[in-house]
């Protein structure tokens, strides 16, 4: 993965526009009013953004349904 480094600075729609995506995607996105998006359009965000797009996103899909249904361990005592 590249990762660009160079802390520029981008504003919801120059990150909407670099990404290909509608400037309500990626406020929705920032706001937490929409938490997911086409693998497609996540990885060019992630790319426009220079990190993987695991830092952004969880997997979807049965394996991710499955690991969200395994239960917290508990502390037990010695």
């Amino acid at each position: 993965m590249k990762r660009t480094g160079t802390g520029e600075r981008l504003t919801v729609r120059g990150l909407a526009l670099r990404a290909d995506l509608s400037n309500g995607t990626i406020s929705g996105l920032c706001t937490g009013a929409q938490r997911t998006l086409p693998a497609a359009k996540a990885e060019r965000l992630a790319e426009v953004i220079g990190v993987d797009v695991l830092v952004l996103f969880i997997p979807g899909g049965r394996a991710a349904r499955a690991a969200a249904a395994i239960p917290t361990p508990r502390a037990v005592p010695a």
